[in-house]
Formats: structure tokens, sequence, C-alpha cells
């Protein structure tokens, strides 16, 4: 008998140079699939993924009809912290994901085979303020705007998936990864000794560690079972100071400083609501199907991260 190699499966992944996306190029690069990024600038991207043998686009319809995408990974958008949400900067933000979805789906409609998957950014923002109730993928949104930013951005691909392929989206928490900007904005001031507990301080602090985005994607590719949201966040359930107690304890440094709601509410706006308003968000769909954290507990996250030992 002949033996019959395997073609390469491919992936699409916008929002390529960002920190998940380029995880995912090099990872998936290493592994032997094909990979296309679909990116803004095209020189940046080679100079991050120089030696991968990969595909760039700038456009999706540089692409033919008969290429075969056997997953696409949606992450693409405009930093949602990367100033205060004036009006105008609020709609960059939201339109900056609805024009790749959009470019995503057209591609989807246009080509003879679909993928089998999609995979769909969001965040855990999509329940807005959640208070202390636990909170699994079937929890109800709210009407504030990082809840409707996600209700928008989730919908733009469901309401346009082809009927063969599988959606699932991804409600993240705040990702832990040393190259992270979140990560470097938490450890620079807990560093010096001015971390801080910002309103009461028991809102709830959604996390995940990179590695464990990486092996959820990965999962969710693999279990054809899995679909819709998943809450994708850690077990361990932390309020924010808690978590900065922890990650101080990390870097043998205090924390004795609190920041008032309403000085956060002065500075930035409705900006603060990403910091005063927190989603115990819980990862019953990831774990009803066997999901492995590897780092289920922040106390071994920072271990990994911190490297103090």
């Amino acid at each position: 008998m002949k033996n019959t190699v395997q073609p390469k499966k491919t992936i699409l992944i916008t929002g390529a140079t960002g920190l998940i996306g380029k995880r995912l190029v090099k990872d998936y690069a290493h592994k032997g699939w094909k990979v296309i990024c679909l990116v803004r600038n095209k020189k940046k991207a080679k100079k991050e993924f120089v030696g991968l043998s990969i595909t760039i686009v700038v456009d999706l319809m540089e692409l033919p009809q008969t290429v075969i995408i056997n997953a696409v990974v949606n992450l693409a958008g405009m930093p949602i912290s990367s100033g205060l949400w004036t009006k105008a900067r609020k709609e960059k933000i939201l339109n900056s994901r609805l024009h790749t979805t959009r470019q995503v789906m057209e591609l989807l409609k246009y080509l003879n085979k679909k993928p089998d998957i999609i995979i769909q950014g969001s965040a855990c923002g999509y329940y807005g303020h959640g208070g202390n109730i636990e909170l699994d993928e079937i929890a109800p949104p709210t009407e504030i705007f990082m809840s409707t930013l996600c209700q928008k951005w989730e919908k733009e691909c469901e309401d346009h998936l082809p009927e063969t392929t599988r959606m699932v989206s991804l409600r993240l928490g705040v990702v832990l990864a040393r190259d992270a900007k979140a990560f470097k904005q938490l450890k620079l001031p807990m560093s010096l000794g001015l971390g801080a507990v910002l309103g009461s301080g028991d809102q709830y602090f959604p996390w995940i560690h990179i590695d464990d985005v990486i092996s959820a994607i990965e999962f969710a590719i693999n279990n054809k079972n899995l679909c819709g949201a998943i809450n994708l966040v850690v077990p361990e359930a932390l309020s924010q100071k808690q978590f900065s107690q922890k990650f101080a304890k990390a870097l043998n440094r205090p924390l004795f400083i609190s920041v008032p709601a309403f000085v956060l509410r002065a500075a930035l706006g409705e900006l603060s609501d990403l910091f005063l308003l927190g989603q115990r968000a819980i990862p019953e769909k990831l774990v009803n199907h066997n999901f492995v954290f590897r780092y289920s507990s922040l106390n071994k996250a920072l271990d990994n991260l911190v490297c103090l030992k």
C-alpha cells in the first residue's frame, strides 16, 4: 500500500501582530500548518515573523477563491484602553472590529470550501457590570459600552456565518504575558511599591495566562463538540484587591495605596469602567469539556511570569 501524505492544514489569523496573534502565528507555523496573516502593516509583520514560511496579506481578496482554509481566528481590533472613551474613539474601537470581521465573512462567502471553524474575538466585558454573580456563558449582557462592543462584534460574525462553519467566541479575561501591555502596566507600579487597590477592590478581575489562551484555541479547533461562547478565564475567581495582593507578594513589595473610585472616574471618565466594573466569569464550558488549565492559580502564573526565582 502507498503511504498517502496528508495535505497541510491552513489557518487564517487576523490581528496577527497582536499579543495573541503573533503567538498563534509562530506556534502554528512550527506545527507545520500553512499560516495566512491579515495585517495592516506588511513591513512590520515581515520583521516580526522573519524566518517563518507564512503568507502575509493586507487584503483578504488577495486570496484565491480555491484556497482551502481549515480554521480562522479573528482577533483584529483597536486596543480598547488606547485612550479616553470619547464618542469618536468608541466608534473607532467598534468599527475597527466590525470592519475586519466583515472582510472575513465576505471571504468565507467567496471561498469555494468553507472553513471548519471560526474563532471570534470577544471579552468578559460582554457581561458588563457583573457584581458578585457567577457568570457562565449564558449570562446576559448589559448596556454599557464594553458590553455592547462585545455583543456587536460577536453578532457581526454570527449573523453571516456559513451553515457548515462552527463558531467559537473567546470571551477573554485579562491576558497575562511578559510582553503584554496590560501585564507591564500592572507590573511596573507593583515593582516600585506603588501598586494600588482600585475603588473598593471588591470588583472581580478575570484573567488568563497566555499559554492557556493558545492551548484553549487549539482545544477549540480540535474539539468539534465545542461551539458558541466560551469564557476564557481561570476557574479561580479573584477580586481586584486579591489579585493585587498576590501580585505585590510575588514581587516582594507592599500594597498600601488605595485609589478611590471617584478619582478614577474624574480622571478617566467612562474608561474607568474597565477598572471599576468586574465580571465573576467562570469557564463552565471549558471545564465541562475537560480542558486542563496549565496555570489555574495566580501564584503559579506569576511564578512563571515574574521570574524572581
